[in-house]
Formats: structure tokens, sequence, C-alpha cells
């Protein structure tokens, strides 16, 4: 097996931001900064979001979307010095922890939520809830986390407005009103109760200051068809197009029909920066993400920088490394590098280096 160093060794961050022209002139024009992390987990999700303070520091709310992993680079106490500020350059007014009010669970493969116990032996302080996609019954919770987990639609198939009848979700997450982040669930638990685990996952897009991320957990399949579909509707779109694309199922094709499916997915994403949480596909049990979908997003999405970056992908059973100028990047890229991929929104905030790579 392949030997990889430890975070304490290597431990990058990667900052990803915006440029635009007259960037410095329009600084003090845009609103707080929302802050999304991608950590390096290994095989597996887990993903902080630090809402905007008025004062422009990262000092808002803070909701994280999965928290698990199967074959794991930082482990939970490495998550645990992530939200106690042992290992970030964006110093905050607090613990990163004390500021937990939202889970979310994208769906029930373990992959996803089996660090939560692990990383909180208590429920945190600030924490309201904790929902999930799928079946509350799916998730094999310990602890203090067996009495939470709220399902939306109680389970059933949902889209856009629909899953949160009931169940006290909020767009409002970051609770700073219309002008606020908005947390969109555009669909939850597609195809039902019985239908496979993935394919159930919450996808959520997080709209704020004329900007999107796209999150999808692990949607595959049927119901990636089917939000296709629904977001190419002319009567009634569910629309998917996003600024950011946390590619779904860590961009894997794991069914003969998906590439043509994951094909016309991106077109109706359309993002100008994609990434994606997995363990180097050289060494990972599943090899995300594969060469067919970071091509497509390669030929006709993703944005042309000016400096070149490394990415890695699977190609059948052989691995494959590449340099790119594309606004793509992974948590995992390499056999010896590990990054938190750092998202401010929106962009244009004078940072004259793209991307931004510095020590933890």
């Amino acid at each position: 097996m392949m030997s990889l160093v430890r975070p304490c060794q290597l431990s990058l961050q990667l900052t990803v931001v915006i440029l635009v022209a007259g960037a410095g002139a329009m600084q003090n024009l845009l609103p707080p900064p929302l802050h999304i992390y991608a950590l390096p987990v290994g095989q597996g999700d887990c993903t902080v979001i630090v809402c905007p303070n008025p004062t422009g520091n990262p000092d808002g709310k803070v909701i994280v979307l999965d928290m698990g992993s199967t074959q794991h680079y930082w482990r939970p106490n490495d998550i645990q010095k992530f939200l106690n500020q042992d290992n970030i350059n964006v110093k905050t007014k607090g613990k990163l922890v004390d500021r937990i009010t939202t889970i979310i669970l994208s769906h029930a493969d373990r992959d996803h939520f089996n660090d939560v116990n692990k990383v909180f032996q208590s429920k945190p302080k600030s924490l309201d809830n904790i929902f999930v996609g799928g079946n509350r019954g799916e998730y094999n919770f310990g602890g203090w986390a067996r009495k939470y987990g709220t399902e939306f639609n109680k389970g059933d198939e949902c889209f856009g407005s629909g899953c949160y009848q009931g169940n006290g979700y909020s767009e409002d997450l970051c609770g700073e009103g219309v002008d606020g982040p908005k947390f969109k669930v555009l669909a939850a638990n597609t195809g039902g109760k019985d239908a496979p685990k993935n394919e159930k996952s919450v996808v959520l897009r997080v709209e704020y200051a004329g900007e999107s991320v796209l999150m999808a957990g692990d949607l595959e399949g049927r119901a990636m068809q089917t939000l296709t579909t629904k977001s190419s509707s002319v009567k009634d779109p569910l629309s998917l197009a996003s600024t950011f694309y946390k590619m779904a199922h860590h961009g894997a094709l794991t069914m003969p029909m998906e590439p043509k499916v994951a094909k016309a997915f991106i077109a109706q994403v359309n993002p100008r920066f994609a990434f994606t949480s997995s363990y180097w596909p050289g060494a990972g049990r599943y090899g995300h993400p594969r060469c067919q979908v970071i091509d497509e997003l390669i030929k006709t999405t993703t944005t042309e920088l000016t400096s070149t970056h490394t990415i890695s992908c699977r190609n059948g059973n052989k691995y494959v490394e590449k340099t790119t100028k594309h606004a793509i990047w992974m948590t995992m890229p390499t056999e010896k590098a590990a990054y938190i991929v750092h998202f401010i929104v929106p962009g244009g905030r004078g940072v004259n280096s793209y991307p931004l790579i510095q020590v933890a």
C-alpha cells in the first residue's frame, strides 16, 4: 500500500479567489465573505462553511456538510484541530467548533457521516440540528447524535421548497436575512425511500452575492438524470447552474449509462470552478475522480487560469496525472499532496496570486 505523508508533516492550504478587473477598487463594494473549506479527509467528505460577518471577518455561524471517511488521510483529531483553529491561517474571533449550528449529512454512506461522533464526543454547544438525506434509520449513529437526524420531507422524494416543509429547515441558515447566503435544497431522496443511498443524496446550492456553490453528495445514475431533466425543463425548471461545483460522487462514474448522464449534468451546472474530495486516485479503493468527468469539465465549462497546477484521475485501471490551467482542484491530487481547498465567495478581493498555496 502506498504510504502518504501525515498532516503534521504536510498540510497545505489552497486558497481559491476569483479575480476580476479592478479588484482593488471593488474591495470596498463587496459584501462580507462567505468561506468554504473542503477538508482532506481521504476517501470521504467534510465541507465546512463559515457564514459572513458584517466586520468582514469569518466570524459568523458555521454549517458542516458531511463528516466521514472510510480511508482516512485527515483523521477525526485533525478535523478537531481545524475546528479549534489550530491549523487554519484565517483566524476568527473564537473557535469554529463553538459556532456550529447545523450539520447536513447528504446521505447514509459511512464515508459521509461516520466521523461525527468521533470528532464531537458530545453535542456541540451551539448545534441546533442535524439534517439527513435518505431515511434516518439508515444512519447508525451512536452516543449523543442518536437523538438527532431530521429527514427532508420525512424521507420521501422532494424537490425545492417541498424538501423543507414541516421539518424546521430554513434557507437562512446563516441567520442574516434577505442579503445573507441562502442554503437551497434542490433535491433530496430522489426515487423515494427504496432508492439506493447515493441517489437519495441531498443536492444543496448555497447562493450568495450573485454567486453559487452546488454540492450534490454522491448523486448518480437515475437521480442525476432526473435532476438534469428537471433543470432543462421549460415549464418549471429546477436550475442547477452554479459558479462552483463540488463534483457529485467524488467525480465517479459507476453505471454504464453514467458518462452520458454526467456530461449532460455538467452542462446544466456549467461551473466556472470545480473541486472534489477524495483519496489520491492512484491509491484509493475507488479511484475517484474519473478522467471522463475531469475531461468534460476541462473541455466545456471551467475557467482557464494563467498558472498551472497538478490534478489526477483514473482512466479504467490506469492512474493519470495531469498538469492543467483549468480551475479544478482536489483535496488529494497526488501521492504527496493534501490540500484544504478554500473558496472565498464572492471573489475579487484584491488577492493577486491565483491560486495561493500556503503552509497551513
